[in-house]
Parts: structure tokens; sequence; C-alpha cells
């Protein structure tokens, strides 16, 4: 039997995302008082 035309190659997954780095919380500390103006 004939083999069927070439599919279209599956999109390549989503990048796995890097492992949860342990300053990224206290960066996200520092960038929230930045954007985000200090309560008074």
């Amino acid at each position: 039997t004939p083999q069927p035309p070439a599919a279209r190659p599956a999109p390549a997954p989503a990048p796995t995302p890097p492992p949860a780095d342990p300053m990224a919380g206290h960066d996200m500390s520092k960038m929230d008082g930045m954007t985000m103006p200090p309560k008074q």
C-alpha cells in the first residue's frame, strides 16, 4: 500500500521550565517592591 503523504512534523513540545531557583522567590519579592509602591 502506498505510504500516506508525509504529515507535518508535530510542533516541538514546550520547553520544560528551568528548575526552581532558590533565589527566584527572593527576586520576585524585590521586583514586587520595586514595581508596586510601598503601602503607607
